[in-house]
């Protein structure tokens, strides 16, 4: 595969960006361990977690913007996402 083609993959794009000093590794390992510890699919969540989702976070589901979903996560738990 040739650079540029890498270089677009490797890229945010209008979803995937975040701002300046927002969350960002290049260890996957890592962004799989912090999405896991944010976002849980909404009908699995009281039985198989027992948590109860407010109308917002139930509703993050459909939310695709990564900014926006932060925002979500962040007025749930505050704490540094590292």
């Amino acid at each position: 595969m040739d650079q540029e083609t890498l270089d677009f993959y490797a890229t945010p794009g209008r979803f995937t960006a975040l701002e300046d000093g927002e969350f960002s590794s290049s260890d996957v390992r890592k962004v799989v361990e912090v999405v896991q510890g944010l976002l849980v699919y909404d009908l699995v969540a009281q039985p198989f977690y027992g948590a109860e989702l407010s109308r917002a976070q139930a509703d993050a589901i459909h939310e695709r913007d990564t900014a926006s979903l932060l925002t979500i996560a962040r007025s749930v738990d505050g704490r540094p996402l590292s």
